[in-house]
């Protein structure tokens, strides 16, 4: 397989949902703090995240730096590393060569040291979810506010070449919440080969509007909210025209691009009724559902392989009906084969379906498919 064949076939990674759902804890090089404290109000209840803070050895909160957008790029090069590994529970060893290929990033003596501080921030930056982490499509909560996450464990390997040591290899392991949340199919698709080309503002937009618009096709934001959503929290962002000419350039990069569930074809700007802010609209194109070609006696049989594979439910078998119809059918007994292996390794921690249901909307987003589906998987399947 050549490079290029090799990007195409891995243009879309999973990344874990609490840090697909707030790509707003990671900052923009602008931002010159030494942590950062972001909350949103759902409800009656405040979900607040702590970047960059810490206690030492007194019991003092000192601040260690915050994440920037680079360390997210990072972060989900990993994913696509990892699941490349086959997903292993333990340590995974590659290479500043290959996260610079996977990131599509040429390599140079520059890049190297880039990529080693960003792993390094991974490593050392604790983040506090404070009052929630979701984990097994939301079946419960954890508080971790006395439990700092630090996305990975990293180890640098030094080697010696032409009598130089060299670090060009390393060793990382997900924390264990992001692994269990990795195993249990608490993920979204990500197109690593579209963010790894972005600017930092246009990466954060691009990955909030991925997450929003996952269910429609139009989505109107004020800019002074959506920059809020983003955690762009700098004082140039207090005045509308800044965060209009940012957006301009945003709008620049972003248009035309592929989300994971269709074509980003147009973001326009218009003053609100009060001409005090600008409304951002972003319009989608879904991807084409291709049209059956299935008898009906061809679908009973997938339905019924699902069934026997899977489990029988009130519930499922609508899910399974839903994915005969929309899905090819070697995509069905490909995802079923998967789902098999997975469950006799012993990875698959929740039910078969669940898992199903997650790798099937995984297999069927990289060729772009639209399979239909109205409602989360967690909704329409049942789990126990």
């Amino acid at each position: 397989m050549t490079n290029a064949e090799h990007r195409r076939e891995s243009e879309l990674t999973r990344s874990e949902l609490n840090t697909q759902k707030w790509v707003c804890l990671f900052a923009t090089k602008h931002y010159r703090g030494r942590s950062r404290e972001l909350a949103r109000r759902v409800g009656n209840h405040v979900f607040k995240i702590v970047v960059g803070k810490q206690f030492d050895g007194d019991g003092r909160e000192i601040e260690v730096g915050v994440l920037k957008v680079p360390a997210y790029k990072v972060l989900v090069a990993l994913f696509h590393i990892w699941e490349s590994r086959g997903k292993p529970l333990d340590w995974v060893t590659s290479s500043l060569y290959e996260l610079a290929d996977v990131m599509d990033r040429r390599w140079g003596g520059s890049l190297a040291k880039e990529l080693k501080d960003q792993l390094r921030s991974l490593r050392d930056i604790p983040i506090q979810w404070i009052g929630f982490f979701y984990r097994g499509e939301d079946r419960y909560i954890s508080i971790l506010e006395d439990q700092p996450l630090r996305f990975i464990k990293v180890k640098f390997l030094t080697t010696k070449k032409a009598g130089r040591e060299i670090e060009c290899r390393f060793m990382f392991k997900f924390d264990e919440r992001i692994l269990e949340n990795l195993l249990l199919g608490y993920t979204k698709p990500v197109r690593l080969d579209v963010i790894s080309k972005l600017s930092e503002i246009a990466t954060l937009v691009y990955c909030h509007v991925d997450v929003v618009m996952a269910d429609k096709t139009e989505y109107t934001r004020r800019s002074r909210e959506l920059f809020e959503d983003l955690g762009l929290t700098s004082k140039r962002y207090k005045y509308p025209s800044w965060r209009k000419a940012a957006l301009e350039r945003v709008i620049d990069e972003l248009v035309g691009k592929p989300l994971t569930t269709g074509i980003l074809n147009e973001i326009s700007l218009r003053p609100t009724k009060d001409r005090k802010d600008f409304n951002v609209r972003f319009v989608k194109e879904p991807f084409r559902r291709p049209v059956s070609q299935k008898s009906d006696a061809e679908v009973r049989e997938l339905v019924e392989e699902m069934e026997r594979v899977l489990g029988v439910g009130d519930k499922n078998r609508g899910f399974y009906i839903t994915i005969a119809r929309n899905c090819p059918a070697e995509l069905i007994r490909a995802a079923l084969k998967d789902t098999v292996e997975e469950e006799r390794s012993g990875r698959i921690t929740g039910s078969k379906a669940q898992f199903f249901g997650y790798w099937i909307q995984y297999l069927a987003a990289k060729r772009g498919i639209d399979l239909g589906l109205k409602s989360s998987f967690g909704e329409l399947l049942d789990t126990g």
